[in-house]
């Protein structure tokens, strides 16, 4: 997933990118291209939502010029937490089937108003709230690159 974002921008692109350059290398970002006009950062890949919510970036490039700032971002740093959702999912479809099985098993007569909501409330939780977890940490890091983005702007700006 992409994200993008600009301003308009007439000001000093210099200092706009110090404060990129300060902001990102202090959560971890790598600076990987740098030109007048341009940045690029690639990022250390979160997957918690206690860390910067920068960090859900994998990579960012701000590009000045024509009295605009842009910024275009990967977020792919979320994978690492896709994966985890979908490894936490598979063995909660597992646990339903090898306890169904048993429960099953041990039980003569199977009363279904029990055994269906004991096996897939806990799964129908769990894969909810995985997807919606991942949207929120995508929609924080939507969020900081916007003020980072804003905040470089003003920071830039002529008076």
């Amino acid at each position: 997933m992409n994200h993008t974002h600009s301003l308009d921008f007439r000001g000093d692109l210099t200092a706009a990118f110090a404060v990129a350059t300060s902001t990102l290398t202090a959560c971890g970002f790598k600076l990987v291209n740098k030109t007048a006009r341009s940045l690029e950062f690639t990022g250390p890949g979160g997957c918690s939502a206690r860390e910067s919510p920068l960090t859900g970036a994998s990579r960012i490039t701000f590009t000045g010029g024509a009295g605009r700032i842009e910024l275009e971002a990967q977020l792919g740093g979320n994978r690492r937490l896709f994966a985890i959702v979908a490894g936490v999912a598979a063995i909660g479809i597992a646990e339903a089937v090898v306890f169904g099985a048993r429960y099953f098993k041990t039980r003569g007569a199977i009363d279904w108003g029990h055994a269906l909501p004991a096996a897939l409330v806990p799964l129908a939780v769990g894969v909810a709230a995985g997807p919606l977890a991942l949207l929120q940490l995508r929609r924080r890091t939507s969020r900081a690159l916007d003020t980072l983005l804003h905040n470089m702007a003003m920071t830039g700006k002529d008076s």
